[in-house]
């Protein structure tokens, strides 16, 4: 399970990500490829430097050479 403030990504969860979605992403959740991986992080830029946050504490945060965002994510759905 993956930890967000008030929300929480259960296995399974169902993530809706938004493609066109690539502005004003300081602070939210994104899908992005980095250094030849795909994640699921918290986007946020200090001082130019972009950092790409874990959500699960267990891992650390990157600062990656290149990113490139493949959309925001808009919504999640947990099935029963």
């Amino acid at each position: 399970m993956l930890a967000h403030g008030p929300r929480s990504y259960p296995s399974g969860t169902i993530i809706y990500v938004d493609p066109d979605k690539s502005s004003n992403l300081n602070g939210k959740r994104v899908l992005a490829r980095s250094d030849g991986q795909v994640v699921f992080r918290e986007y946020r830029k200090d001082a130019g430097t972009v950092y790409l946050m874990p959500l699960n504490p267990q891992y650390r945060a990157i600062s990656p050479e290149t990113v490139e965002i493949i959309g925001q994510v808009i919504g999640s759905y947990t099935p029963e």
